[in-house]
C-alpha cells in the first residue's frame, strides 16, 4: 500500500482526525494520522520547496518511512506536466493507493485528482480511498475525514457511457452495477451485457430480442428512484433508451435496419456490410412472401434470385459490346436499355446495390487479397454512405426507413 499525500507550506492547527470512527491522536499534520490508521503502508509526499522548507523535516522525523517528493510550485502549465510527471514515475503499475489531499496547495488537489485516476487505468492503480480531512466541519478539536473514492466512479460512468456510445459496448456498465441492491439495476446490468455480446457474435435475431429485454428494463427504471451512489445513470437513461429503441421494433426488417445503422455509425464496417447483404435477402422475401425468414432454401432462393439480375447488370450483350467498340453511343444505350428491361423496375435500385454490397462484401472476407480490390478510402467511403443507399434502395418497393442519423 502507498499513501500519496499534499503538503503545504500553512501554519496547521492541531486537530484529532476521525475517520470511520476512527479518531487519530491529535497533531497538526495529518500524515500523522494517516500513518496510525495505515501502519504498514509507504508514504509518498508531494512538497514544493517552501512546504518542504516548513514541514519536511517534521513529517520525517514523525513518520520515518516518508519519501519527499519534491514538485514545482504549480505556476504555468509546464510546471502542471511536471508534477503529474513525478506523481507517476513514483506509483508503480498495480499498486494499492491511498490517495490524501487535505494539506493540498491551491489546484494541486485536483490535479493529483485527476493524475490518480488516469493511472487507474494506464497503470492499472487500485485507489482504495481519496481522503480529506475537513478542518472547518470540527470543532476545533475533532475534525471529520470524508472519503471522496465514491465519487471517482464518475468517471467511470463517464468512460461506461462513451465506449457504449462510440462501439457499441455496454458491459462495463455491469461491471458498476452488479453490485446494486436494485435487482432491476443488476438486470440492466446484465441486459446490456447479452446485448453486446450478441451484437459483437452477429446474433441478429438474438440482438433484437435483448434490445426488447433491455428497452423495457430501462422504460421500468424510469419509473424508479436511485439510490445516491447509482444517480449518475438517471442522466444516460435517455441516451441508452434512444439507441436501444429503434432495434427493439417488432418489424425485423426495421430492427435489422437499425443494427446496420449502429455497427456503421461505431465504424464496424464489416458487420455493417455483412448484416447489410443478409438483410437484402431478407428483405426480397419480405417483398415477395410478406413474412421474414430464417428458412435456409427460402433464402437461398432469394439470393440466387437477385443474384440472376445482378448478372444481368455485370454482362452485356454482344450487340452492346459492338456498339461500345464502334464508339456509337446511342445505339450503346439503347442496348443497355434493352438489357435492364428484363430486371424489373422497382427493383433496379436495389438490384445495383446487391452487386455493389455482395462485393464489398467478398472483399473485407478476403481483407482485400484480390486483384480488383478496393482501396482504403473508396471503401471507407462506401461503408458510410451504406445506410442511406439501402434506405433509398428500398423506397421504390414501398418500404419507408428512418433516415440514418
Amino acid at each position: 500500500m502507498i499513501i500519496l499525500t499534499l503538503l503545504g507550506a500553512n501554519k496547521y492547527s492541531e486537530v484529532s482526525y476521525n475517520w470511520q470512527g476512527r479518531q487519530a491522536k491529535s497533531h497538526s499534520l495529518i500524515q500523522v494520522a494517516l500513518d496510525e490508521w495505515f501502519p504498514e503502508s509507504d508514504m509518498l509526499v508531494l512538497a514544493t520547496e517552501k512546504a518542504n522548507d516548513a514541514h519536511g523535516q517534521m513529517v520525517k522525523a514523525l513518520v520515518p518511512k516518508t519519501e519527499i517528493v519534491p514538485i514545482p510550485d504549480g505556476k504555468n502549465t509546464d510546471e502542471y506536466w511536471e508534477i503529474y510527471n513525478r506523481i507517476e514515475q513514483n506509483i508503480p503499475a498495480k499498486a494499492d493507493l491511498v490517495l490524501d489531499v487535505t494539506h493540498g496547495f491551491r489546484s494541486l488537489p485536483v490535479l493529483a485528482l485527476l493524475a490518480v485516476s488516469f493511472l487507474r487505468a494506464a497503470k492499472s492503480v487500485n485507489v482504495q480511498h481519496v481522503l480529506y480531512g475537513a478542518f472547518d466541519a470540527g470543532d476545533g478539536k475533532v475534525a471529520p475525514v470524508f472519503d471522496l473514492a465514491p465519487f471517482l466512479t464518475m468517471l467511470d460512468w463517464a468512460s461506461a457511457t462513451s465506449r457504449f456510445v462510440e462501439t457499441g459496448d455496454g458491459r462495463r456498465f455491469k461491471e458498476l452495477l452488479v453490485s446494486s441492491k436494485s435487482q432491476l439495476l443488476k438486470d440492466l446490468g446484465s441486459d446490456l451485457e447479452r446485448f453486446t455480446n450478441a451484437m459483437v457474435l452477429n446474433r441478429t435475431t438474438e440482438v433484437t430480442d435483448s434490445a426488447r429485454k433491455l428497452l423495457k428494463v430501462i422504460q421500468d427504471l424510469k419509473q424508479q428512484s436511485y439510490t445516491l451512489g447509482y444517480q449518475p445513470l438517471r442522466l444516460l437513461e435517455n441516451k441508452l433508451e434512444n439507441a436501444i429503441e429503434p432495434i427493439a421494433d417488432e418489424d425485423p426488417i426495421r430492427s435489422q435496419f437499425a443494427q446496420i445503422t449502429r455497427y456503421s455509425k461505431q465504424q464496424q464496417y464489416a458487420q455493417s456490410i455483412a448484416l447489410a447483404r443478409e438483410w437484402m435477402i431478407s428483405v426480397r422475401i419480405w417483398k415477395t412472401d410478406g413474412w421474414f425468414s430464417e428458412n435456409k432454401e427460402e433464402r437461398q432462393l432469394a439470393e440466387e434470385w437477385l443474384s440472376t439480375f445482378a448478372k444481368v447488370l455485370e454482362h452485356k450483350s454482344e450487340a452492346e459490346k459492338q456498339a461500345e467498340k464502334a464508339g456509337d453511343t446511342k445505339r450503346q444505350k439503347h442496348e443497355e436499355q434493352k438489357r435492364l428491361k428484363v430486371i424489373p423496375p422497382a427493383w433496379l435500385c436495389f438490384i445495383q446495390l446487391w452487386q455493389r454490397v455482395s462485393d464489398q462484401r467478398n472483399d473485407y472476407a478476403h481483407f482485400g487479397m484480390r486483384k480488383q480490390k478496393s482501396t482504403t478510402d473508396t471503401t471507407l467511403k462506401k461503408a458510410k454512405s451504406l445506410p442511406g443507399d439501402l434506405r433509398n434502395a428500398v423506397r421504390p418497393l414501398g418500404l419507408e426507413l428512418p433516415e440514418p442519423l
